[in-house]
Formats: C-alpha cells, sequence, structure tokens
C-alpha cells in the first residue's frame, strides 16, 4: 500500500522485505515457498501500477518526482533538515532507551522487531538526506515516529523492573514528552501572523525572521545549554526555509487563506460572466485556486505539468520544488490566457506591498511579454502576463479592459492608491512600525524620497533589525543627494545581514554600497 501511494515506499517495501527474509534464513525458518508467493504477488500489483503509469502518462515515476527531485542530490541540505528536525523534537534523548529496546529485544529472541523497524527508516532517511528533504515541514520523517515510540516504549518497559528504576524510567519519560513538545509548541507560538514565503530563512520580513525563535526573548531558551541546542535549531531552520526546504505549516496554512479566497472569487468571476468557462490561466500554486474555480490551470512549478517538469532549473539558486518555471514562450505554446506575474497570486488587491514587486518586474520584462493589469472589482487586479498577446486576450474576455502596467499613467495610478490605502493604515495603527515600512517603501518607490525618509526614520526606532527598511533608507538619501550618510546606513545594513546570515542581501548591499561610492 505505501508502494502504491509513495515512489519511496518501493524503498520502504524492499528494505523490510529483504531484512525479514534474511532474519528468517539466519534463523533457518525461511519458508522459500512463501516468500516467492509474496514476492510474485508484490510484484504483480506494484508491477502493474509501474507499467500503467509510463503507459498513460508516459515516466515511470510520479511527475512531482522530476519537478522537485529528477535525479539530483543536496546532501548538506539534506543533513541539514534531518538535523533540524533531530533538534526540534530532542531526538537525542531517545537514544538509551532505543539501546535498551534493542538490547532487551536481542534477550527476548525478538530481534526482528527493531531491525525491521531499522530497515524501514534508516534507508528511506538516507534517500530523503540524499534529495534534500521535503518542502513540507517534517512529512517524510512522520513515517518513524509510531515505530520510535514503540521501541521507546519497549525501552521504557525494560528500565522499569524495580520502584526506585520505575520512577526514574517516569521521570525519563517526561523529560522526552517535554522535548517532542516545548521547542514545536515555541515554533508555533511565535509564528509571524502575515504570510512570508520561505520564513523565516527568505527574510522578506528580516525583523520578523530576527526576532523569530531568538534565545535571548526567552527566558527558558536564554539558559545556558539550552541556549546552544536553542541557537543550532534556529541556524538549520534558517538555512533549510532559505531554500523552500521544511517550511512550516503556519506558512502554508495562512498560504492557503489568501489562495482559497482567490479560487473563491475566480469562480464568481466565472458566475457572474466577467470569465468563459473556459478560461485557461497560469499560476505558481495549483491546489486551492482550481479547486474551488474550476478553472483549467497551468502549474507554473510543473508538479502538474510534465513539460515542466521535465525542463532544466531555470532559477539561480536552488530551491526544493520551486527551481523550475513554465516560461511565457511555454505558457503561449499551452493556450494559456492569463499568465501570472506574481506566480502564487494572478489577482491583487490595491495595497498589496507586493504591487511594488510588480512593477519592477513589469519595468524590466523583455520585449514581447509586457505584463497588464486588468480591474475586477472590489479593488482587485489580474496582474498577468497575455500569453496569446492583447487582441486575442480583449476577444476571449470582452469584459476586461486590460492596461499596460509598464506605462507611466498606470505605475502612478497603482503607486497614488497604494500610498492612499497603506496611509490609511498606518492612520488607523499608527504603533504599527511593519506597516509605516511599507509605506515608507511605496514612497520610495514613487520618487518621494523625503516622505520615505521620515517613515523609515519612525518604523526603524522599534524594527532596529529590519535590513529591507535600512536598504531603503539608505536609497532614500542617496536619491536626495545624502551620498555619505548613504553609505554610513547602508554599512549598517550589510552588518546586520552578514549577522542574520541573508546570503543574498550581503551580496546586493555590497553592490549597493559600490554604486554610493560612485
Amino acid at each position: 500500500l505505501g508502494t502504491l501511494t509513495r515512489p519511496d515506499g518501493l524503498l520502504v517495501s524492499l528494505a523490510a522485505l529483504g531484512t525479514g527474509a534474511a532474519h528468517l534464513l539466519w534463523r533457518r525458518r525461511l519458508s522459500w515457498g512463501r516468500l516467492a508467493i509474496n514476492v510474485a504477488t508484490f510484484a504483480l500489483v506494484v508491477g502493474a501500477h509501474y507499467a500503467f503509469r509510463r503507459i498513460y502518462y508516459g515516466d515511470w515515476l510520479p511527475n512531482t518526482y522530476y519537478a522537485k527531485v529528477d535525479g539530483r542530490t543536496w546532501w548538506d541540505m539534506g543533513w541539514a533538515y534531518a538535523g533540524l528536525c533531530a533538534l526540534e523534537y530532542a531526538a537525542y534523548l531517545w537514544i538509551p532507551l532505543l539501546l535498551a529496546a534493542g538490547y532487551a529485544s536481542w534477550r527476548r529472541r525478538a530481534l526482528h522487531v527493531p531491525l525491521i523497524f531499522a530497515a524501514v527508516i534508516v534507508p528511506h532517511l538516507l534517500y530523503t538526506v540524499a534529495i534534500g528533504g521535503d518542502h513540507f515541514e517534517f512529512r517524510p520523517l512522520d513515517l518513524y515516529f509510531p515505530l520510535v515510540f514503540l521501541l521507546l516504549g519497549a525501552g521504557l518497559q525494560a528500565l522499569a523492573h524495580s520502584r526506585v528504576r520505575t520512577v526514574l524510567a517516569a521521570g525519563y519519560l517526561v523529560l522526552i514528552l517535554a522535548g517532542l513538545v516545548v521547542l514545536p509548541y515555541r515554533t508555533h507560538r511565535e509564528f509571524p501572523e502575515p504570510y512570508f514565503s520561505g520564513f523565516p530563512g527568505r527574510m522578506f520580513d528580516s525583523q520578523a525572521s530576527a526576532d523569530y525563535l531568538d534565545p535571548g526573548r526567552d527566558p527558558i531558551w536564554r539558559l545556558p545549554g539550552l541556549r546552544n541546542h536553542a541557537a543550532a535549531h534556529r541556524s538549520l531552520l534558517f538555512k533549510t526555509t532559505a531554500r523552500f526546504v521544511g517550511l512550516r505549516q503556519e506558512e502554508h496554512r495562512r498560504c492557503l487563506v489568501s489562495l482559497v479566497g482567490e479560487g473563491q472569487y475566480l469562480a464568481r468571476l466565472v458566475r457572474t460572466g466577467v470569465l468563459p468557462a473556459d478560461v485557461h490561466i497560469g499560476v505558481g500554486c495549483v491546489g486551492a485556486v482550481p479547486y474551488y474555480s474550476d478553472l483549467r490551470v497551468l502549474d507554473q512549478l510543473g508538479l502538474t505539468d510534465r513539460g515542466v517538469a521535465h525542463s532544466l532549473p531555470t532559477a539561480g539558486w536552488r530551491y526544493l520544488a520551486h527551481d523550475k518555471h513554465a516560461t511565457s514562450a511555454y505558457a503561449r505554446d499551452r493556450g494559456v490566457d492569463l499568465f501570472s506575474v506574481h506566480g502564487t497570486h494572478l489577482m491583487l488587491r490595491l495595497g498589496d506591498p507586493a504591487w511594488l514587486r510588480m512593477l519592477e518586474v513589469a519595468a524590466t520584462a523583455p520585449a514581447g511579454v509586457p505584463v497588464y493589469i486588468a480591474d475586477v472589482g472590489e479593488d482587485n487586479y489580474f496582474v498577468a502576463v497575455l500569453s496569446q498577446g492583447l487582441a486575442a486576450a480583449q476577444r476571449r474576455l470582452p469584459k476586461l479592459r486590460f492596461q499596460p502596467l509598464f506605462s507611466d499613467s498606470t505605475a502612478e495610478f497603482v503607486l497614488r492608491e497604494t500610498i492612499r490605502r497603506q496611509s490609511e493604515a498606518v492612520e488607523q495603527n499608527p504603533g504599527d512600525a511593519r506597516l509605516r515600512t511599507l509605506l515608507a517603501d511605496t514612497f520610495l518607490a514613487a520618487g518621494q524620497d523625503r516622505a520615505a525618509i521620515a517613515q523609515y526614520r519612525v518604523a526603524l526606532e522599534t524594527r532596529s533589525a529590519d535590513t529591507f527598511a535600512w536598504r531603503g533608507l539608505a536609497q532614500a538619501y542617496a536619491n536626495v543627494g545624502e551620498r555619505g550618510t548613504a553609505i554610513r546606513t547602508a554599512e549598517h545594513a550589510l552588518e546586520l545581514a552578514q549577522q542574520q546570515g541573508d546570503e543574498e542581501s550581503v551580496e546586493n548591499i555590497r553592490r549597493e554600497i559600490a554604486q554610493y561610492r560612485d
């Protein structure tokens, strides 16, 4: 059943079968006839499944394998991923009980139990490490926990042979339970409410990343010994999430909420006749959007598209399950009408800080792939490449009025409306330094440098670790001719980025400082 569910299930099945057969052979209890029947049954069912996949889809393995792994290894990231899990759940506390369980099994002549459990876990763990871990927190490692817990129970039982040893075993169990709960709960409790992609490693909000799981901010984890544990765990978490490895379930939940709303809104546009039911869109998250909208969707990341999954990685850095992307030319050939520029979302609301990145993309887009926006009501706008061209889009979607985002008038409209809505948000929440920073970013993009400086300086009074705010402030100073202040401000941002381990920001800030000096 595991093999029919996941391709790595074949590794688990064969390892368990081989270990069980070897144990029976060693004990001289192996029935070759029964083994042959079991192997033949397994080969028939699983082989038929593989043959069907090959005939129907053209591949031996699921499409997601080619999109995410495709034969590539990533050992250093995989070890970081496994180490992160071990530290988060204090797995080192399990070792004495696992050894006790193994010894007790050997004494009872039941060594096959821990051997088969190890056969399930060890090869699969090495495979998971080899491919760099998983995108969804510790999903593939969940398989190990029930097996480990059974062995931990056996180890406790083996130790509890007297009243004193039973009390000690009970105390040890409490310690293990604390290790399983305390740090995972802290990662949940401190997770910020806004949705940040790749948090905390991607540092789209460097202040939130700097504060997250900081041992110095917790009265327990700042204690000697525990502080080293927390710091090592935090370092591995930043390393993995920066490359979309082991992203937290809290992040996926926040992303899902926004995508469910978008899928439902698209369905409403179809019901009201704004969009034809056969419109073809291209986005990078293909769970909730096609489910709720019932639209045909091209997966920009290739998880459900064979052409993208078998293409070469396009990202400059490696990101797990996110370094292969559909191109505009591929979307055109596939008949896509609206190809998302944002990636995750096809629509953006006015006031969304993502508009600044959309404007940058529109300004630097190559000839032939201009970015357009279209008002779809309630402050929502499509932001997309019209894969079949403007004329075709107007024929297919006559109720939408497309405007080129790269034009000065459209860009000015977007910036003006974004400033208005963000200013209202700051007035309603004057103590929210994050909102004030977003407003400063928009002022900077709009060329209102003095207004940006004022907002940055107020925000940085409470968000002193916000690397991006310091960089924005440096740029604003440079724009108004205060080069010396700009360089000093950028150098402070560089120090923060180095402390936070943000490699991409360090490279970018160094280039910015060189420009200010020129």
